[in-house]
């Protein structure tokens, strides 16, 4: 997973390596829950929007969010993501999540993370 600097550049890196599988990479966003109270919203990453395979599962992004986070504290189980305003489990994928979760075609998938029950109060 990688945040973005520059997308034309990165394209252009990815069309001269043959031998790499961009062609599933997606662009997506992830955001605080803003619908959370403030005292148990969780931090904003640097950088929310990311490229990543679609094939990247929702429990790595949480391995992500703890890791650049500095979360060392908090399990993966803590942490919930979202779209759409619905949890979504941890073994969905990048791509599963767009095509069957995502309702606003054409627009970049956005998704929220928040502290579950375990993490607000655990």
């Amino acid at each position: 997973m990688t945040t973005r600097s520059s997308p034309k550049t990165s394209r252009a890196a990815a069309a001269s390596s043959p031998s790499s599988l961009y062609h599933d990479e997606m662009d997506f966003c992830l955001v605080p829950d803003s619908s959370v109270d403030a005292a148990h919203r969780m931090p904003p990453l640097e950088m929310s929007s990311l490229r990543a395979s679609g094939h990247l599962k929702v429990a790595t992004m949480k391995k992500f969010l703890i890791m650049k986070l500095k979360l060392q504290q908090i399990t993966p189980s803590s942490i919930e993501i979202c779209c759409n305003g619905g949890q979504v489990g941890d073994e969905l994928s990048l791509t599963f999540i767009q095509r069957t979760r995502w309702i606003q075609t054409g627009e970049e998938v956005t998704l929220t993370y928040r502290y579950g029950e375990e993490g607000m109060f655990g």
